[in-house]
């Protein structure tokens, strides 16, 4: 019974076989990608870094909200300043037609002649 007996070389070819289907059967689907573990001071980085981007974001919004705040404000003051000239204005211009009239009434009658 030597290793080199076609029977048994026919049976171990076979054993083989089976051993190679079943080993490929068993790892068909594709083996996971290997999985990078990122270094504790990295993840202690980016938490940093994002936490410092969050807080600028915050301070831009507060800042432009403050800001349309104030700008919001001058604009009543420029208007209700605008709203006093003009009834000033007016008032002006009212009074100097009621002059005027009155000298037109004045010089119709005859007067100043």
């Amino acid at each position: 019974m030597g290793g080199t007996d076609p029977a048994v070389l026919a049976q171990f070819r076979i054993l083989a076989e089976q051993a190679a289907d079943i080993a490929l059967t068993k790892h068909e689907r594709p083996l996971p990608e290997p999985v990078v573990d990122i270094p504790a001071p990295m993840k202690w980085a980016a938490g940093i870094i994002s936490a410092v981007m969050t807080a600028g974001v915050v301070g831009i919004f507060i800042w432009l909200v403050t800001t349309v705040n104030d700008m919001q404000q001058t604009l009543v003051r420029i208007d209700e300043r605008q709203k006093a000239q003009v009834e000033s204005q007016d008032a002006r211009y009212a009074d100097a037609d009621r002059r005027i009239r009155r000298l037109e009434g004045f010089h119709n009658l005859g007067g100043g002649d």
